[in-house]
């Protein structure tokens, strides 16, 4: 789907190509996508190749160009909410992770998230902290230190 940085120079100047995992963020908070764009931009294989600022937003985006490696996504957006974008992406990408992050308590509405076909929620709050950590989680690409935040496996 997304165009990303797929190759670094090291020190002897030949690209050597890294495996890199395009995020794509579905906020309506201009300040927490800034904070998603900084938590993500820090690491070296991640990399935010979209945004949306509501669910139908998103939908038309991928749905043109295909799915990144893993969506985040807030529950309360004008248009359409993240549950919603969560229950159409998992019927058109059934493996697709989706991490749902809210401020609402995880108690009220992980099990909502679950049942739309999410496989981790994280709260906002918890987001600086767990963040990173669940988004790999997901991916598959690190073990979990701390799996409070996984909901299902979606592949």
């Amino acid at each position: 789907m997304c165009i990303h940085k797929n190759h670094v120079l090291p020190k002897g100047g030949t690209a050597l190509p890294i495996p890199f995992y395009n995020i794509f963020v579905v906020e309506d908070n201009p300040l927490i996508r800034q904070g998603y764009r900084m938590l993500i931009d820090v690491e070296p294989d991640l990399f935010l190749c979209g945004e949306a600022t509501n669910g139908l937003e998103a939908l038309e985006i991928m749905l043109d160009s295909g799915p990144p490696d893993l969506v985040i996504t807030d529950i309360s957006m004008k248009r359409m909410n993240g549950l919603e974008l969560t229950k159409y992406l998992h019927e058109l990408w059934p493996k697709l992770p989706i991490l749902v992050s809210s401020t609402y308590e995880r108690y009220r509405y992980a099990q909502a998230a679950r049942e739309a076909g999410a496989g981790g929620y994280v709260q906002k709050c918890d987001l600086v902290d767990d963040g990173i950590g669940a988004i790999r989680c997901l991916l598959g690409v690190e073990p979990c230190k701390e799996c409070s935040h996984l909901l299902q496996r979606p592949w």
